[in-house]
Order: structure tokens, then sequence, then C-alpha cells
């Protein structure tokens, strides 16, 4: 999993999927919440990325590599 936040765009982006985006996965994306959150779906009908936008109030994330399989935070 890997979080990338724009502050100029004051979006983050969540990959949950392990495939490069330099091989054009992205089959389709679906608006959950309009304007807010866009999910990109692979052919295979798994997520690939989330896209959620108006975020304006994280200043310090850049780029950042979640470790997969984590369920709980406390």
């Amino acid at each position: 999993m890997k979080v990338t936040y724009d502050k100029r765009a004051g979006a983050i982006y969540i990959q949950v999927s392990d495939v490069p985006s330099s091989f054009g996965v992205i089959d389709h994306t679906k608006e959950l919440v309009a304007d807010t959150v866009l999910v990109d779906y692979l052919a295979s009908g798994e997520v690939y990325g989330i896209d959620v936008s108006g975020i304006d109030c994280i200043e310090d994330i850049t780029e950042t590599d979640v470790p997969t399989g984590l369920t709980n935070r406390q």
C-alpha cells in the first residue's frame, strides 16, 4: 500500500494494489462521493487505488509506504 498526498490539490491517493501504475492497469474509475472520492479498478474488478479530494488539513505527508496487512490502528 502506498499513500501519496498532493498539498496543492488537497488530495490523497491510496494505492492498494502492488501492480505498478506504469503498466496502465486501471480499467475504470467509479465516483463514490461526488467530487470527493474516486475508486480506480483493475480489469479483474479489484480495487487499484482510492483518490480522496478536499483534504486540506494534512500538512506533513508527502509519500508514505504503509505495510500491507495493517488492520487496526491504536
